[in-house]
């Protein structure tokens, strides 16, 4: 339901008891002024906001001893990965080794 501010003035009381259920906007010649909402979703915005303003960091090594974790209940102590290898990226071209030509298929253009 909408209110004007003189019918939310009045029934102030019944605004109140209507906003537990959802919020109640309140008009001023047909402009929106104001929003009374219950004390439980105005602190679930303010946990929002709050959250939003100074994301958590992600911890990144607790995730990575999750993961080990969960391998050792496997009964796997880890996994075998190849040494790494440093190459030089797209914008020094190619890798020795490697093929230039484009791949095949409609969404590739050769030039």
């Amino acid at each position: 339901m909408t209110w004007t501010i003189a019918n939310a003035k009045q029934q102030f009381s019944e605004v109140v008891r209507l906003c537990a259920e959802k919020p109640q906007a309140v008009y001023n010649r047909s402009r929106p002024v104001a929003v009374l909402v219950s004390a439980e979703d105005y602190q679930a915005f303010e946990t929002w906001q709050r959250e939003r303003q100074s994301p958590a960091a992600i911890d990144v090594a607790g995730l990575f001893a999750d993961a080990r974790l969960a391998l050792e209940e496997l009964g796997l102590e880890g996994l075998d990965l190849p040494a790494r290898q440093d190459r030089p990226g797209a914008d020094f071209g190619p890798v020795e080794g490697e093929s230039t030509a484009a791949p095949d298929g409609p969404d590739h253009a050769t030039q």
